[in-house]
């Protein structure tokens, strides 16, 4: 792995276009591009290894605030009374999320009339 200027000669972009017909991402391609050896991240070779430490930090930090998150919202739900009312909303809301999911499950499928599966 390495870092690079990205206004070197030799790298090229390549925009690719999302569904929503924006690009959102770029292809990068290096050319004969002059990496200087203070530029090295870590030992030559062992990028893929770099690169997945990387990776693992920032799902580490995805999940953590989902758990954060998960975890505010159960302290709210503890200090909401808990009356009828309030837990039926509750079984309703989990069961329209419960519906939403099978409902992508289907689409991503191409079990919904009009849409393609994803290949």
């Amino acid at each position: 792995m390495f870092i690079v200027d990205t206004k070197s000669e030799g790298i090229t972009y390549r925009p690719i276009k999302q569904i929503n017909g924006r690009p959102g991402f770029s292809e990068v391609f290096l050319d004969n591009v002059k990496v200087p050896k203070e530029n090295v991240v870590g030992k030559v070779g062992e990028g893929w290894r770099v690169a997945m430490t990387t990776l693992n930090f920032e799902r580490l930090n995805i999940g953590g605030a989902f758990a954060y998150a998960a975890a505010s919202a159960a302290r709210h739900l503890v200090e909401i009374k808990r009356d009828a009312d309030t837990l039926a909303l509750l079984e309703e809301a989990l069961a329209i999320k419960e519906l939403y999911d099978r409902m992508l499950m289907l689409a991503l499928r191409g079990e919904i009339i009009g849409l393609k599966p994803l290949q």
